[in-house]
């Protein structure tokens, strides 16, 4: 369902803001899955051929793009790793959020929340050995709903009374 819904299921896909494969994924997403060094290159997509780890074999964009074993074993290795951070936060699984493009997704307030009881905390998140990335956590009381990974405080506003866009 994923992939039908992100390329049709074209594993060679490249969108106009380089979002990559069956499953369009952005170098951060890479970067957390073990295939991309995102924070060795310039900024956005620009998939410079030195920042591939070669995990998996995948050891460009071209062979990431013509191998669709390797892009179905990054979406699975890229899901552990998201519900590494849900555990480490201890998140409400079916209650995270994850993966935003900033100005183009909104996150909808189910269960009747409003928005006026949400705490958008800035936090800073280190995945591993590598930078802590300035990010926001939203809680409930005591309760962590979600951090978005890479969006600061600043940048999540409410769009009306059921949405919050970062």
């Amino acid at each position: 369902a994923l992939g039908q819904r992100e390329s049709s299921n074209n594993y060679q896909s490249e969108n106009s803001a380089g979002f990559i494969g069956r499953y369009q994924f952005g170098e951060p997403a890479l970067d957390d899955a073990g295939y991309y060094n995102s924070r060795n290159g310039a900024p956005g997509n620009s998939w410079e051929r030195e920042n591939w780890r070669g995990k998996n074999g995948a050891d460009s964009k071209e062979t990431f793009l013509n191998t669709p074993e390797i892009q179905d074993r990054a979406i699975l290795d890229w899901f552990n790793r998201i519900n590494g951070y849900l555990d480490f936060y201890k998140l409400k699984k079916a209650d995270a959020i994850a993966d935003f493009e900033v100005g183009v997704d909104i996150i909808g307030l189910a269960n009747n929340l409003l928005l006026d009881q949400l705490i958008f905390e800035p936090v800073n998140l280190q995945l591993d050995a590598g930078l802590a990335t300035p990010s926001t956590a939203i809680r409930l009381d005591n309760d962590y709903l979600a951090i978005v990974q890479g969006v600061v405080d600043a940048n999540v506003f409410a769009t009306n009374a059921n949405f919050v866009a970062v």
